[in-house]
This record gives structure tokens, C-alpha cells and sequence, in this order.
């Protein structure tokens, strides 16, 4: 099944028709479509795709319809669309309202809600339309193309503006009006005064008081408090991701001081394992990955690791918030002597997947704004005009990439100097090589007519290929691909249709006719694409620009037209990959090896003594000096000019670098340090900023309480969800500050409450006034833990887990015993038992995990070896522990797994289950690894 037109080849040229231009180092981007011509042979890659689907998070997943929209949605159709499709209505068609849309134009209707597949948009601009393929300047990107059919699938929500801002009345500049600044999460954070109860025999801190009081005004009671053994396994797990050893159940069960459960807390908080476990929620907000997703591997950011070790280090540390937030804006801008240790926090920003994002990543994890929906337009809810966003892209566009060795100058030219010596010996052959394969698709495409008719021979009258090869002094390999070539009938260009209909029957002379036609029309598509290969190879600045990624990224190219362009592929193209797997080039096309037999020996020679030196060079080269992924001023930073509609080549007025006017006392001056970031950190970082401390004290009690006082957790705008308890919100945000932006304090300040230690149990009265429990009248239970947390768990109650921690990520197969936090994370290709319990998008930012139910995780308890693995070792762990007898076995694998004592009826049940064979034990052990007791917290 071909699923793919693009090519990657290193010996190909640039005409065609691909979405970018063909190059030597990266992979094509996967289709979202299959090719119109194709159909699939077999079932099983269809089968296998889809149960991809069902591993993969949904792209909206964990976001508001309307945020998606606005964010992801508008500014795509703005940038590519709207130029031929609003007021100009090419073919009938406009596409600036949602029922434009459904309206359609020339063809029908654009999209069809529910169903990409029937939406016209959809097969327009994956380029599957027979007629359509749109942008005409080049295809869409995948993530891209999938976020519009994630939109359509969802009912393509399109908010109507006027719903949420007043009119802005004509006039050169955006007003800030004054009651766009009463809006609550724009009001200054103000410490309330702690509610007097006339009775309170329940609250144990202000946290409690605050929620007591709004219990009260519903008619709501609390309900008791959890056991100690499940408060001490709901407290371990929260801060370190692992469930609690029986040791340290039965001291805190034994201790029966009033400070038992702080001196838990304090202990857990202390732990290394305190840090793995709240960095990784704080590694989902800055979309940590290893490399940049590609179309089949990442291109790795070899030392992004030293990232996710300095997040993990801040939080053990309990670094200041503020001085956390300002370290991963402008670590570079500290003082001298505190740089050195601050460097790895620029991976923030550094380590994206694309540098377009940098804005409206900033506003969601660090303000709760969706900044990036002021691209292209004013914001439709919130009070950020475009000029605003371009303020800030100012800042990061006045910044570039930088590494920072963590080596001495002679070490790193060292290593250029040899990397440089190899690499251009590396060009040198490959160019030879391209040289000498195009010069043979040359010679070969003019005996095309002689390669067919022989294969005919084969093919019609039976005869051996080998023979035919030799008596016509064809090549017998280029022979045999032409025969597999002209058997497969199903193609995407239908220059063969006259061969396929008529071969059979023909006579030789009929058969050298068809032919020869055929070649004729082959020749002359080689030329074309010849030309345009020239065409294009001056337009990306000779052989050097062509190698440069972002050069052929920028630069616009000429495509031949697409049906003559595979037409051309099947004959010519290089290796490629499709569909993340590597493909065969083309029928004329020959590999290096394939080369030597069509060389003299002069020739071979020659390219004999090119390698032996590129083998020295390459083995000269010494071993990668490390460094820090980061980036550092430009040496011109410059302000931007808006672009108007998102379009940079329609520009407007001049954005001064400078912070968001909703934010700032009056007119904010503009900034004057550099590019901007030092400036910008502060801001965000200042107490007087009246998001920063409640969006992070807010994610806190997310995590402990399972939904924030604001749900929507990266969006405090007008499209977000308002606080259910906003006093309680303001008290913990001036905690917050007052304890020196000290994140462990927050913790004590939450689980020390009365609060944090309800039991999760029903309570019929309270269910039906509050089913959603808003109000917190009992502990909102975690249907499942997550997928690091419930990977962690199962090796740590098995005896397996390998605490170390730091240093280079390593894929979590079955060996890898490590934590979670220390696999490697590829955006391109993530790991299967993660994204099956919802790990998200590395490509993406993610305030909250998403959690799906479903059937596959029921497999993966009954069929995954590293489940079968740890059962097994869980099973010897417990022998070893409890001895022969299988009720004490029984009950110490309770102890390990739930923190509790089996019941008599447990033990009896298991022992009934393990009379039933031989390995009936690690059969046993499995089933309660996939107890929902042991995948959740209580």
C-alpha cells in the first residue's frame, strides 16, 4: 500500500510536487491519507493503524473546543486560506465563518462536521483529491492536517466572537478598557481574611475554613477521614509516583503522635523521589521531548536530559517559583556567578518541537493565557490585541539557539574541526555518487522501450529473465524490477493503462509499440523535472543551500504536475520512507553498492580510496563534547511588525517589544535589555502579577485533589472556567508569595488539611446535590494512576525498580528498569504502554492527562511481557519474603500492593485460585497488578 508521493532520497532532485523539498538528512512527513489510487492488499497494516489510533491521545484532548479553535484552528485557515477564500471567494468559496463553511462553494459543502474523511477541506489539502490540492504553494504539515480533522471530527466548533468582548470602536490602537481589568483573573491577588464558623469541630487549617464555609452555603457535610493506611498510600504516591513500603504503612499506622501524618509529609517531601515525581508534571507543560519529530524518528536533542534533571533537581531543591520561572526565560541574563547551574533551565524553550509556539506556550503554562490566539486577529475573548502578541514574539525572535559547552574551547574546536574534516569528505561522495546514479537514469530512461519489451518476453511468452537479459545486453537486476514493476497495476499515474489493458495477446511489434510510446512520454517527463531541478537548485542557493534544512523549508520551489511526478518517482526516486518504514528507490534507481557493477575500474578505485579516507576521518573524529541546549540574545534584536491576519507578508504597524497591557499599571514601557527576555521574566515573575502565583497554586491542588479550584488549568481567560472556592484560590496564591514562592510550603499548606484527608467514600445526601463533588465533601478518587506512576509501581512492589537517577534517556523497553521520568521521550514515535494510558503529546503543551477506559489497557495487564515480567518477580519477591505457606503469601502481596491486610475472604479466594496449576502464582500476581485497587489512588 503506497501511502506516500514524497521522496527523501540524497541523489534526487527538487522538481516535484512533495509537501517540502526533497532533501538528503530528513524524512518526508507521513500522509494523513491514502493515495486515491491505491487500495491496500492486506488487512493487516490497516488493522495495525488502527490500533495506533486507539494508543494515540486525541490531539484535543484536555482542551476547550473554542481554545482549540482559536489557537491551533483560525490562524492555520488565516495564514492559508483566507488570502483566495474570504472576500475573493475563489471557486465559490469562502471560509471565514463556520457557516461559509457548511455552505461550500462550486463543489458542495466544505466539511461535513463529524467526518473528515467526507470533508472536502480534509481531501483538499492532504492532496487525495483527484483535482484539489491545496495550499497550491505546498501541502500542509501532518500536525497540521491533523488538527483539522480532530476539529471537523469534533463538530468543527467555531465561537462566534461577539460573545465574549465588547465591540471595540474604530481607532488607531487597541484601548484597554477599564472593565476589561475587573475581569477576576486580572484582579490584584488581595490575602481574604479566614472565615469565622460558628462551629467548627472539622477544619484543621484556613484551607478547611475556606471550604467548610462554601459546604455550608450548599448544605453539604463532609464526609470522615481516610484510614491511615490509605492516607499514607494516597500521600506517597502523590508526591513520589510510588506506592509506600509495608515499613513505612506500619510506622504510620503504629505513631500515634498528633504531628504523625506531617512528619509522612516532611519525609516525602525530602525524598529524591519528590522531585521525579512533580517534574514530570512540570515536563508535560513544557512539552519535553528528546529531538524534533520528523516523519518516522526524531532528530535528536542529544542532551535535552539535562533539562528534565534540572527540573527534577529545582523541585527537590524547592527553588524559589519565581526564580524557577525566571531561569527558564532568561537563565543566560543572571549574574555571572549563578549562570553556570541556571543554563539547562533555557530547555524550556529550546527544546520545542518548533520555535512558533514560544509565545502562546509561554502564556498558557506561566499565565493561564492563550496568547497565541492573537496571532492573527485581536483576541476574540480576552483583552490581548495581535500587537501584544507580536510584542512579545519580538522577544523571542530578538533570540536564537545556542549551545553551551560544558567543555573548554580547545575540546569543542577540536571536535569541529575533525566533525567538519568528515563531513565535507561525506559531501564529497555523495555529491560523486549523485553525479554518477544521474547519469545512469539518464542512459537508462532512453532504453526504456528495450527493458519493456523484454519484460513482456518474460512476463507473456515464459521466458527465463536471465536469458533475455543476456541475449539483449540489458542488466539483468534493472530487468527484474521492471517485470515486478509492470505485474503491480495498481499506480497513481496512468501512463501504463494502455500497456495494462492490451499486453496480454499482443504481438512482439504491438508490444515494442506501446513501448516505445511509453517512452516517450517517460523522456519527456524527465526533462521537465530535469528542468525545474535547475530551477530550483539556483532558487536554494546551489548545493550548499540545498543541503540546509531551514533553506529548503523557506524557500518556495517549482513542483512538476503531481501525476507526472509519480510517474517520475516510480521510475527514479531514491530510497524514501513511507509510512515510518524504509522503502526501495524507484525502478532505474542504484544504490552505491549497486553502482560499482556498472563503474570501470578506474572509477571503482577511485571511489575505493574516497571511503578508506572518509573512514579515517570519520574514526579521528572524537567523541561528542556536551553541552547545554539553550539559546542567548541575537546580536540585533529588533521589534517586529504585526502581521496582519497572521500573513508576514502583509504587515502592519510596529510592535515594541514590551509586556501585555492587561497586565501592566497603565502603558508598559518598552524593553530596553536586549532582546526583551530579562524583562519579560520579571514581569511574569513579579508578586504584583496577578496570574502567576494562582495558575501555579492552582495546578498544585490539580494534582493533589485531582481538578484544580480552576479546571481549566492553562486558561484563566474568559474561555476558561471560573474558580468554584476563588477566596480560598486568592489565600493559597498570598501563601504562595508570603512563603518566598516556596512550592513545598503549598504542599504542607494542602495535605495538612482536613481537606486532602477525607475518605473517598459516598455519601448518597451530598451525591445528589454535588455529584461532581465541586465542593470537596469528600476526596475526589483517581480513576487510574498514570502511566509513569502505574509502570513505576509495578516494578517497585516486584522488587525490580532502579533508583538511580539523572543522566541520558533510554527507551523504556522490558531491561529498563529505571524510573518512568528517565525513559526517552520521542515525539515522533512515543512509547506504546505510555500513550496507552494517556502520556501526552510531547509536541504540545498539557495542563492535565487525559484518561481514557478502555479495552486495550485490559490487554495489556493479560498479554504485555513486562507485566508477565514483574508478576514474575512479584511472585518470587513474596516466596522469598513470606516463606512456603500461600496464605502468608497471600497477604504479604496485599501488603506490598495496597497497603492493607487481605481480608479472610481474599485469602480465601486466592487460595482456591492457586490450586488451579504450576503457574498459577504469577498468574495470580498479574491479577492483582491489574486490580483497579492497585491502578488507582483512594
Amino acid at each position: 500500500m503506497r501511502l506516500d508521493r514524497q521522496h527523501a532520497s540524497k541523489y534526487t532532485g527538487f522538481g516535484c510536487r512533495p509537501e517540502r523539498v526533497p532533501e538528503a538528512f530528513a524524512h518526508p512527513a507521513e500522509p494523513v491519507t491514502d493515495s486515491p489510487r491505491r487500495r491496500p492488499t492486506s488487512a493487516g497494516p490497516l488493522l495495525t493503524a488502527s490500533l495506533l489510533a486507539l494508543l494515540s491521545p486525541s490531539v484535543v484532548a484536555g482542551s476547550e473546543a473554542a481554545d482549540f479553535f482559536e489557537s491551533r484552528i483560525r490562524p492555520l485557515l488565516a495564514k492559508n486560506c483566507f488570502a483566495c477564500h474570504t472576500d475573493t471567494q475563489m471557486g465559490g468559496l469562502r471560509l471565514d465563518a463556520r457557516q461559509n463553511i457548511l455552505q461550500g462553494g462550486s463543489r458542495g459543502p466544505a466539511i461535513k462536521p463529524g467526518s473528515p474523511r467526507d470533508s472536502l477541506l480534509i481531501q483538499a489539502v492532504t492532496q487525495s483529491h483527484p483535482e484539489l490540492k491545496m495550499p497550491p504553494r505546498g501541502k500542509l504539515t501532518t500536525e497540521q492536517i491533523e488538527n483539522l480533522q480532530a476539529w471537523i471530527r469534533d463538530g468543527a466548533v467555531w465561537p462566534e466572537a461577539q460573545a465574549a468582548m465588547a465591540e471595540q470602536e474604530p481607532e488607531q490602537e487597541y484601548v484597554i478598557r477599564p472593565e476589561y481589568r475587573e475581569f477576576w483573573s486580572f484582579q490584584p491577588v488581595r490575602k481574604p481574611e479566614t472565615p469565622r464558623l460558628d462551629v467548627d469541630s472539622w477544619s484543621r487549617t484556613d484551607v478547611d475554613r475556606f471550604i467548610l464555609e462554601q459546604l455550608e452555603q450548599q448544605d453539604l457535610r463532609p464526609g470522615k477521614r481516610a484510614s491511615r493506611r490509605m492516607l499514607i498510600r494516597r500521600a506517597t504516591l502523590d508526591l513520589t509516583g510510588l506506592p509506600p513500603t509495608p515499613k513505612e504503612v506500619d510506622d504510620f499506622v503504629a505513631d500515634s503522635s498528633p504531628d504523625a501524618f506531617a512528619k509522612v509529609v516532611d519525609r516525602l517531601l525530602e525524598s529524591p523521589h519528590y522531585g521525579e515525581r512533580w517534574g514530570r508534571y512540570w515536563l508535560d507543560l513544557a512539552r519535553y521531548g528528546a529531538g524534533v519529530s520528523s516523519a518516522s524518528r526524531d532528530s535528536p536533542y542529544p542532551h535535552a536530559y539535562r533539562y528534565r534533571d534540572w527540573v527534577i533537581d529545582a523541585f527537590n531543591r524547592d527553588m524559589p517559583y519565581d526564580r524557577f520561572v525566571k531561569a527558564q526565560l532568561a537563565a543566560d541574563l543572571f549574574p555571572e556567578d549563578e549562570r553556570v547551574d541556571l543554563l539547562p533551565a533555557l530547555g524550556f524553550h529550546a527544546l520545542s518541537n518548533h520555535d512558533v509556539d514560544r509565545v502562546d506556550v509561554t502564556g498558557r503554562v506561566f499565565l493561564g493565557l492563550t496568547l497565541g490566539c492573537a496571532q492573527c486577529h485581536d483576541h476574540e475573548y480576552d483583552p490581548i490585541p495581535t500587537k501584544d502578541f507580536y510584542s512579545l514574539q519580538g522577544v523571542f525572535s530578538s533570540s536564537r539557539k545556542h549551545q553551551y559547552p560544558l567543555a573548554s574551547d580547545q575540546v569543542v574546536q577540536a571536535y569541529k574541526d575533525a566533525k567538519k574534516r568528515a563531513d565535507d569528505k561525506k559531501i564529497e561522495i555523495d555529491e560523486f555518487l549523485k553525479r554518477v546514479t544521474d547519469q545512469l537514469i539518464d542512459i537508462f530512461m532512453t532504453q526504456t522501450a528495450d527493458y519493456m519489451t523484454a519484460a513482456w518476453r518474460v512476463m507473456e511468452g515464459g521466458e527465463e529473465a536471465g536469458s533475455v537479459a543476456r541475449e539483449t545486453s540489458l542488466d539483468e537486476e534493472i530487468l527484474a524490477k521492471w517485470v515486478a514493476y509492470l505485474n503491480e497495476t495498481d499506480r497513481d499515474h496512468p501512463f501504463l493503462d494502455e500497456w495494462d489493458q492490451n499486453r496480454q495477446g499482443a504481438t512482439p511489434e504491438r508490444a515494442r509499440e506501446m513501448a516505445e510510446r511509453f517512452q516517450e512520454t517517460l523522456l519527456a517527463v524527465h526533462k521537465e523535472k530535469r528542468e525545474m531541478d535547475d530551477v530550483n537548485y539556483v532558487r536554494l542557493g546551489g548545493a550548499k543551500g540545498a543541503r540546509n534544512q531551514g533553506n529548503r523549508t523557506r524557500t518556495p520551489v517549482e513542483f512538476i504536475d503531481p501525476i507526472k511526478y509519480y510517474l517520475w518517482e516510480d521510475v527514479a526516486i531514491g530510497p524514501h520512507y513511507r509510512a515510518g518504514l524504509q522503502q526501495p528507490g524507484g525502478v532505474y534507481f542504484l544504490g552505491p553498492d549497486e553502482i560499482e557493477r556498472m563503474l570501470s575500474p578506474s572509477w571503482i578505485r577511485y571511489l575505493d580510496r574516497q571511503e578508506a579516507e572518509l573512514k579515517a576521518l570519520e574514526e579521528a573524529v572524537p567523541p561528542l563534547y556536551p553541552y547545554i541546549h539553550g539559546y542567548r540574545d541575537s546580536d540585533e534584536p529588533k521589534d517586529l511588525q504585526v502581521a496582519i491576519r497572521g500573513d508576514k507578508k502583509n504587515l502592519g504597524p510596529v510592535a515594541p517589544r514590551r509586556f501585555l497591557r492587561i497586565l501592566s499599571r497603565g502603558e508598559p514601557k518598552p524593553f530596553a535589555q536586549g532582546s526583551g527576555r530579562w524583562e519579560l521574566a520579571a514581569a511574569i515573575a513579579s508578586p504584583d502579577n496577578p496570574l502567576t502565583a494562582r495558575v501555579m497554586v492552582n495546578r498544585i491542588w490539580q494534582h493533589h485533589f485531582g481538578r484544580g479550584i480552576v479546571t481549566s488549568a492553562s486558561n484563566f481567560g474568559r474561555l476558561g472556567e471560573r474558580p468554584t472556592h476563588p477566596e480560598l484560590l486568592d489565600y493559597l496564591a498570598a501563601r504562595f508569595v508570603e512563603s518566598g514562592w516556596s512550592v513545598k510550603s503549598i504542599h504542607r499548606e494542602m495535605m495538612m488539611s482536613a481537606t486532602y484527608q477525607l475518605s473517598s467514600r459516598m455519601i448518597e445526601r451530598n451525591y445528589e446535590k454535588d455529584a461532581e463533588n465541586r465542593y470537596y465533601w469528600r476526596f475526589n478518587m483517581r480513576k487510574r494512576l498514570d502511566a509513569e506512576a502505574l509502570r513505576d509501581s509495578m516494578l517497585a512492589v516486584a522488587g525490580n525498580l532502579d533508583r538511580m537517577q539523572g543522566g541520558p534517556g533510554k527507551p523504556l523497553d522490558d531491561e529498563n528498569h529505571r524510573r518512568a521520568v528517565y525513559g526517552l521521550v520521542s515525539r515522533t514515535q512515543p512509547n506504546r504502554m505510555l500513550t496507552l494510558f494517556d502520556f501526552p503529546d510531547a509536541r504540545n503543551t498539557a495542563s492535565k492527562r487525559s484518561v481514557t477506559m478502555g479495552p486495550l489497557q485490559r490487554l495489556y495487564f493479560l498479554n504485555n511481557s513486562f507485566v508477565v515480567q514483574q508478576a514474575e518477580q512479584l511472585a518470587e519477591r513474596v516466596e522469598k519474603e513470606a516463606g512456603a505457606d500461600h496464605a502468608r503469601r497471600i497477604r504479604r502481596s496485599y501488603e506490598l500492593l495496597y497497603a492493607r491486610p487481605a481480608t479472610n475472604q481474599e485469602v480465601k479466594t486466592g487460595l482456591k485460585f492457586l490450586k488451579s496449576g504450576d503457574t498459577s502464582w504469577t498468574q495470580y500476581a498479574q491479577m492483582l497488578l491489574a486490580s483497579s485497587e492497585f491502578t488507582a489512588v483512594r
